[in-house]
């Protein structure tokens, strides 16, 4: 799967069996005018991560009611620095997941699409290997 037959939206029809492989080149595009919901767990997981409480992270880096990431001037995350994620090790779901989007029903059940990339990302969608292997790159089953 190349940029050019990339899905233009989500059709979350992707399983953690289906083929599929991202390799980020860490060129920082998806890192910038996103609003990048974050939870109380994931807040407070970075306030550690910073030595702060969490109302003083919450002050600092997030606005709208505690739940979205600031962004910079430059319409860049917080948190992104030249050399990529200053916070990688700590960084939410939905940078975990990305580029995919996923769902989970009330039954439990999740599904999973391809986000459509940003025209200047240098990340390489491929077939290499399935949802579930790159969700446990991402260190996703933790969170």
């Amino acid at each position: 799967m190349d940029q050019s037959s990339q899905p233009s939206s989500l059709v979350f029809n992707l399983s953690r069996s289906s083929a599929f492989s991202f390799k980020c080149q860490v060129c920082g595009a998806c890192c910038h005018n996103k609003a990048i919901l974050i939870d109380p767990c994931e807040a407070l997981r970075l306030a550690r991560n910073f030595g702060l409480t969490t109302t003083e992270f919450l002050h600092v880096y997030v606005e709208k009611g505690g739940q979205v990431l600031r962004l910079k001037p430059d319409g860049s995350c917080v948190f992104l620095k030249p050399e990529g994620c200053g916070v990688h090790d700590d960084r939410p779901l939905v940078c975990r997941l990305f580029p995919l989007g996923q769902i989970i029903d009330r039954n439990g059940q999740e599904r999973f699409a391809v986000m459509p990339l940003h025209p200047d990302c240098l990340g390489l969608l491929g077939e290499e290997g399935t949802v579930d292997t790159y969700l446990e790159s991402q260190g996703i089953d933790f969170y």
